[in-house]
């Protein structure tokens, strides 16, 4: 299994940058971001990381898929 990187503010800027290096080295990426963004092979997610509510069921979400 390759490592799943999960990515705040994946959507633009370094953090887009860092979700496709991490891709590119065969890491499973999603990116988290109140703007969508488009980039192959990384998922997005829209997420804003102040709501807490949300950013708590997808931290339980992944800690029950990739246990």
């Amino acid at each position: 299994m390759s490592k799943v990187v999960i990515i705040t503010g994946g959507s633009s800027g370094i953090g887009l940058c860092t979700a496709a290096a991490l891709r590119d080295r065969g890491c499973k990426v999603y990116e988290l971001s109140r703007r969508y963004s488009e980039a192959e092979g990384i998922t997005h997610l829209k997420c804003d990381i102040t709501e807490m509510t949300r950013s708590r069921s997808l931290a339980a979400y992944w800690g029950k898929k990739y246990e």
